[in-house]
């Protein structure tokens, strides 16, 4: 989107709702050889704080952020390290 309207350092926001529909969403985070590692379960509505994403180069740290935010609704301890995203 940024490339096509020629701004790629356009800023915009990000708003993600989280809405189980008709029953409890199972979140898990896969990592290692051994398949899953952190489980829990969304059962009601749930709204994220609204992030800036900027340039390309803050990707790794929103998707953190959204994956932390995700992680602490369910119980899960925070990761320790930025995610990567690989384009």
């Amino acid at each position: 989107m940024r490339k096509a309207a020629d701004a790629p350092g356009l800023e915009y926001g990000i708003e993600i709702e989280v809405a189980p529909s008709y029953a409890n969403l199972r979140l898990a985070w896969f990592s290692g050889a051994f398949g899953e590692d952190d489980m829990g379960i969304m059962d009601s509505l749930t709204r994220l704080p609204r992030l800036s994403v900027g340039d390309p180069s803050e990707f790794n740290s929103v998707v953190t952020i959204v994956t932390n935010d995700l992680r602490s609704i369910v119980g899960v301890e925070a990761l320790d390290t930025e995610i990567q995203v690989l384009f």
